[in-house]
């Protein structure tokens, strides 16, 4: 019934008739923008006199129809755009049936694409229909449009890929190709996977404006609590320990003296790697000795996280092979499992609480799972000694229950003999 509904639904859709349908524009001239119209989602609620003016009954007569005292705007100009999506996008009353918000318009003013095209005139910055299009507007939920998370990187890689116009803002034009190399963009178009992020994620749809220096860690911890509680807790959270200027006083390019650099500063902005024991011995930008290239305490914090994790890690793949070779032999492994599986979760969750350095915590956190892989062992031999006991006891009672009926067996011989 459900099914049948729904394909009455879409039936009835797709032969309804699209208001630009009816007018002299797309039956006379306009024929491309109707079909483009027609399958936007403004297909059925918007006709071309809404945005374009006009008079849509004057058939065939491009004068009457296009006649200034009919409100004939024509094409709309790049700087007027935003303002005239804002008409129906603004307006509460025409959302609510919708369901959509209403502050797209005041967040874009605010964005740096709107700062630039209001403030300063230019408007070779984004506009609405550089994102959405112009006539063929399709829901973000529909994995055909430009705004779909999946496209948004070429979407936005349109501009901020293009060398020549980055150029004339002092950007770099690689952060789209550096983000599809990222293991965020990897993620989001190689694998797939539905939690990944996308450009809006980081850096909003509409109030596009890059994450301040100060909100790096903010923005980063949407995704990862856990890292930014354990950063919040540990001595890079202190804006002057983290700055830009902490090396570079005097000497910042444009944009990059007004705060921290925080999660970006050792993980980098777009191109984002799995992070690995390199960044705590290694050399380079991110890197622990790229800051504190003489400091001995900062090396022996590295030390020791590297070294404890390498121990956790042989002492989880130990369980592991110990609770492998325990299966074989039948045993039931439940509980060792169970605890098998907090291990592991012991270290991912290492690579977070090394954010905070705080050597106390991370021993007790490494010493903790440790243990509890020593629990493991000692179960599995507690265990193994049982199975062996229970083996030896019911080889016993085979041997006894053999030989009494044996004995038996020979007593029932000489009965028969006697008989």
């Amino acid at each position: 019934m459900m099914l049948t509904s729904t394909l009455l639904a879409s039936a009835l859709l797709m032969t309804a008739q699209s208001p630009a349908e009816g007018s002299s524009c797309t039956t006379a001239c306009h024929g491309a923008e109707r079909m483009a119209l027609g399958a936007s989602v403004h297909g059925l609620a918007l006709a071309c006199i809404d945005c374009h003016g006009g008079d849509p009954t004057a058939q065939r007569d491009k004068d009457a129809s296009h006649s200034i005292e009919a409100g004939y705007r024509g094409a709309i100009t790049r700087h007027d755009v935003p303002e005239l999506c804002g008409t129906c996008h603004a307006d509460p009353k025409r959302m609510f049936s919708y369901d959509l918000p209403t502050d797209q318009l005041a967040v874009y003013r605010s964005s740096v694409h709107g700062q630039q095209l209001y403030d300063r005139g230019d408007d070779a910055v984004a506009i609405c229909t550089d994102c959405h299009d112009t006539h063929r507007i399709l829901a973000t939920a529909d994995p055909l449009a430009p705004t779909a998370r999946a496209n948004q990187p070429e979407t936005c890689g349109r501009c901020h890929g293009d060398g020549e116009l980055m150029g004339a803002y002092g950007l770099s034009h690689s952060v789209v190709e550096q983000f599809r190399e990222s293991v965020h963009g990897q993620a989001l178009l190689d694998q797939e996977l539905r939690g990944a992020p996308t450009c809006s994620d980081c850096h909003g749809a509409h109030g596009s404006t890059p994450p301040g220096r100060d909100s790096i860690a903010q923005i980063c911890s949407h995704c990862h609590p856990s890292t930014g509680e354990a950063f919040a807790r540990g001595p890079h959270a202190d804006p002057q320990r983290m700055s830009c200027e902490a090396c570079h006083e005097g000497d910042l390019p444009g944009g990059a003296a007004d705060g921290r650099a925080a999660c970006a500063a050792c993980h980098g902005a777009h191109g984002i790697a799995v992070p690995d024991d390199g960044l705590y011995l290694g050399v380079g930008a991110g890197s622990c000795t790229h800051c504190h290239p003489t400091e001995a305490e900062p090396q022996t914090m590295a030390t020791f996280l590297i070294e404890g994790k390498q121990r956790l890690l042989a002492s989880h793949d130990q369980a592991l092979a110990n609770l492998a070779d325990a299966r074989r032999s039948g045993l039931y492994l439940e509980d060792e499992a169970r605890r098998s599986r907090a291990t592991l979760r012991t270290l991912v969750s290492l690579g977070p609480l090394a954010h905070a350095l705080d050597l106390s915590a991370i021993g007790e956190h490494l010493a903790d799972g440790i243990e509890r892989n020593e629990l493991t062992r000692e179960a599995l031999e507690h265990k193994r000694t049982i199975l062996r006991d229970r083996r030896l006891l019911g080889s016993a009672l085979a041997a006894v229950l053999l030989m009494m009926a044996g004995l038996l067996g020979a007593r029932l011989s000489a009965v028969r003999r006697l008989s």
